[in-house]
Order: structure tokens, then sequence, then C-alpha cells
């Protein structure tokens, strides 16, 4: 009897640790967190200053494991003539971004590359040499972007961000997209909005509180 009891009492702790351990193996393991989770950067594109002569400024946050938050603003861009239209530079336009100013939402793929979805917006002062012709009209945009980071070091903040974009021009304040104009030759001629579309661009910058996520 005494071994009976023994037995069925045996038979009962190894049924309970064994129903212990399938709950603990069913049980999913919590999700490891992306690196910098939390941290914010502060950055300046190198593009708009070499070649537009203006300036950019923007910050990102990596909010939580995935979501990427970015706001970026830039102004007193003005395009030299190889990055001009065959159009444009037949009529002879003098182009000019005041503002340029936008946020972003994305998702990141890796600790250090993320996609993201922005919308800008785009201020554009032109005129026409040879004319009294001038326009001003602000631009929306909205597409997609690729950005990937590369740490200057294992301790420091300091980093270069490679990044490209597509903007599919959504609308504009002009009517029809378009300005209409008497040329230097006397003849109607027509300006279409400025449109970004495709862009590659290189940064630096700073991020806050990287050691504290390594």
């Amino acid at each position: 009897m005494k071994t009976l009891m023994f037995t069925i009492a045996m038979l009962l702790t190894a049924g309970s640790v064994l129903a212990q351990d399938t709950l603990t193996t069913a049980s999913p393991k919590p999700t490891r967190p992306l690196r910098y989770a939390n941290t914010f950067t502060l950055a300046s594109k190198l593009v708009q200053p070499i070649v537009f002569g203006g300036f950019n400024i923007n910050g990102v946050y990596y909010a939580g494991n995935r979501l990427t938050l970015e706001y970026s603003h830039g102004g007193f861009l003005t395009y030299p003539e190889y990055t001009k239209s065959a159009e444009q530079v037949a009529q002879k336009t003098n182009i000019k971004i005041p503002w340029t100013t936008g946020f972003g939402v994305g998702y990141r793929l890796t600790p250090t590359l993320d996609a993201r979805m922005e919308f800008k917006a785009h201020r554009f002062n032109v005129d026409f040499e040879g004319t009294n012709a001038s326009v001003k009209y602000t631009t929306f945009t909205v597409g997609p972007g690729l950005y990937y980071r590369q740490y200057l070091g294992r301790t420091t903040g300091f980093n270069v961000e490679l990044s490209t974009r597509y903007w599919y021009d959504v609308a504009s304040s002009l009517q029809n997209n378009e300005f209409a104009f008497t040329g230097a030759n006397g003849e109607r001629q027509v300006h279409e909005a400025v449109k970004m579309g495709l862009s590659f661009n290189v940064g630096v910058g700073y991020t806050f509180g990287r050691n504290r996520a390594r």
C-alpha cells in the first residue's frame, strides 16, 4: 500500500513538473529590442549647402523598437544651372527655395536602416531673365525614402547617413500646376511647377543617448 501511494505521488509530481515545462516552452520569448531604441539624432544634410548653397537640419527619433519619427527643415536654396531641366534653362529661370519643410514616419528594418514615408512642402520663388515676370508658389510631395546610418566608432554618437528618396508631386498652389508669362521674345510661355522626384543625399549627425543603447 505504501509502495502504491509513493508511486502515485511520484507520478503526480512528475506530471506537475512536465506541465510547467510545457507552459514555459509554449510561452513566447520576449522580443529583443533593437539597438538605439528611444534615441534622438540631430543631423544635417550636405547636398543642400554644397550644391544649393542653403541649409538643412533634421531630427530623427527611434521610438521604441521599430517606429521612426522624423522632422526636417531647410531653406535659402538656389538651383544651379546643371540641376535645371532643359525647359527651365531655355526659359532662363532663376529658381530659389526660401524654405522646405515636412515630416516622415518609418519602420526600422535593422538597428541602423529604416524605410520612411515622407510628407513635404516646398516654397518656390521663380523669375525669368529678360522679363518682368515672376511667380511664387508652394508644392506638396509624398514619397518613400530609405536611410542607412553608419556610426564613426563603437562608442561615439557621431554618424554618417546615406539616403535615397523619391518624392511624388501631388499638388501645388498654382492653378493647373503651371504659370503663363510673356517671354523675352514676346511669345507666350508656360512654366511648370518644379518637380522634386528622385534624390540622393549624405548627412552627418549625432545620436544622443547612443552609449546607453548599446
